[in-house]
């Protein structure tokens, strides 16, 4: 039996996971889901995208400026990682200043 069709979100935002693998806790205290938080809006704010695959439909050469400026306002890499779906290495392959 197929899954219903998911119901369109007026935020964007439709699931959070709350436990990682093996229903391990994903934020250990309070202030670490504030700051995660607080990243999504940074990075909502910043790119005008509100999930990974919006990111992902943007061109290359947008997807570069967003993260450049991710990292000018001391965004983690492994933070914008998870929210764009960009990985670690092209990540810090940008900021070198050597990604073209």
């Amino acid at each position: 039996m197929p899954r219903n069709e998911r119901r369109k979100s007026s935020t964007g935002i439709y699931h959070i996971i709350a436990r990682g693998i093996g229903q391990k806790r994903i934020f250990e205290q309070a202030q670490d889901y504030e700051h995660f938080l607080y990243i999504l809006l940074v990075v909502k704010k910043i790119s005008g995208v509100r999930n990974g695959s919006e990111f992902q439909r943007k061109s290359p050469e947008e997807q570069k400026a967003i993260i450049l400026k991710l990292r000018e306002e001391r965004v983690p890499i492994r933070q914008i990682a998870r929210v764009t779906g960009v990985s670690k290495g092209r990540i810090e392959y940008w900021g070198s200043g050597r990604g073209n």
